[in-house]
Formats: structure tokens, sequence, C-alpha cells
């Protein structure tokens, strides 16, 4: 096994050439000698995990919107499901590996402003971690792991709001929950409202923002409102 420096080095070589998959292996190893994580290896691991559970969940929406058009056709889709039962193996597995990785990590009251930061990031990841794999599972194994979610984003809430509005910690959690209620808990109206105010009290405050968090916060609050106005016009038409 390579030492903490070398992966460290090495997955942030990954994550300049875009590979992300390595980027995610090398942070495995990483955390597997359970070193102390200081915000660089927080955010480091997260944005691995994003890109590859992102890669993957996109080719399984991507695969189910073809056997939904097939089965339509009438066509025989029962190569493609098996398939799609593989992509969703490799998302549940990968997220599995995630919540193990950050077990050593929860600490069961946070205290301190950086306690903060982390649980919010490391619960955000666990949440999501649940909502993808119920987003691929089926019957009741999808609504316990959506369950598991529900538990884990409410519990992470409290958390988060001890950080600033415009924290963009606090802001890619928001986004984050609110889609899991709009997409997996199928409830658009808790999401929307939701998310509308969090993006509110951020556009409050955010003439005192504090320059460390500017860029990223401002491309969330960019994301949100994206999300925002398509929930927006999607309610619209249902009311049609």
């Amino acid at each position: 096994m390579e030492n903490s420096e070398v992966l460290i080095k090495k997955a942030r070589l990954a994550q300049e050439s875009e590979q992300y998959e390595d980027m995610f292996l090398f942070l495995k190893e990483y955390l597997g000698l359970k070193p102390e994580l200081g915000s660089d290896e927080r955010n480091q691991f997260s944005n691995a995990a994003k890109h590859v559970l992102g890669s993957q969940r996109a080719a399984w929406r991507f695969l189910k919107g073809i056997i939904k058009s097939s089965a339509e056709r009438g066509d025989d889709t029962s190569i493609a499901e098996d398939y799609l039962a593989t992509l969703a193996g490799r998302i549940t597995d990968r997220c599995q590996e995630v919540i193990v990785l950050l077990e050593p990590y929860f600490v069961s009251e946070a205290s301190t402003y950086e306690e903060f930061e982390a649980q919010t990031i490391y619960r955000r990841m666990q949440a999501d971690s649940y909502s993808y794999q119920a987003e691929v599972a089926t019957g009741n194994m999808s609504v316990e792991l959506a369950q598991k979610a529900d538990a884990v984003y409410n519990n992470a809430l409290a958390i988060s709001e001890k950080l600033e509005a415009t924290h963009p910690i606090r802001l890619e959690f928001a986004l984050n929950r609110s889609i899991f209620l709009y997409q997996i808990k199928n409830n658009p109206e808790d999401a929307y409202n939701f998310i509308s105010t969090v993006f509110n009290n951020a556009l409050e405050d955010f003439t005192g923002i504090k320059e460390e968090f500017h860029k990223k916060s401002a491309f969330l609050m960019t994301e949100i409102r994206s999300v925002l106005e398509l929930w927006s016009a999607n309610s619209a038409q249902d009311s049609e």
C-alpha cells in the first residue's frame, strides 16, 4: 500500500486529467488508512464520488429511456434490462463503498464550525448514496433506501443551518436534498418550497459573502435558480 502523500498526489493528478474513476480509487485507498481529513481531502473525495456516480447514473438513466422506448414499440428489451441491472449494481456497489469509507468520520454531535462543515459534507454524501441506490432499486428495497436517505438528510439539515446561508457546503446540501425530495420522494411542492427558501435566504445575505465562498456559491446559486425555473415550468404545465 502506498503512503498517504503519494495517494493524495496521484488523486490530484487524476483530477487534473479528469480521470475520476482513478481519482476515486486513489482516495478510497487513502481513506482506508483512516487519516485525519482536512477540507482539501474532504472536497477531493466529494468531487471524485460526484463525478463517478454522476457518470454511472447518467448511463443508467439513458439506458432506462431506451428500454422504455423499445417497450413502447413492442421490441424485446431483455438484453437491455440485464445490462441495466449491471449498471444498477455498479451504482449500488460504489454508493456502499462511499458509506463505509465515511463511517469513521461521523461524530454524534458537531460543536465547532469546522465540524459543522465536515459533518454536513459527510452526511450529504451518505444521504446522496442512499438516494442514488433508491433510484436504481425496485420495490421494498427502493422504499427502504429512500427512507434511509430521508432520515440522513433531515439529520444533516440542522447541522447545515449552523453555516452561513451563502456557504457553498450548505447550498450544495440543500440542492441535493431538494432534488431527492422532487425525484425520489415524488414531492415537488416540498422540494420547491425548501430550495426556494434556501435561495432567497442566500440572496439576502449575498452582499456580505466571504471572498473564499464567492465563486462556488455563485455557481450553486445559478444552479438553484435553474432548478427553480424548471420546476416552476413543470408545475405550470401540470396545472394546465
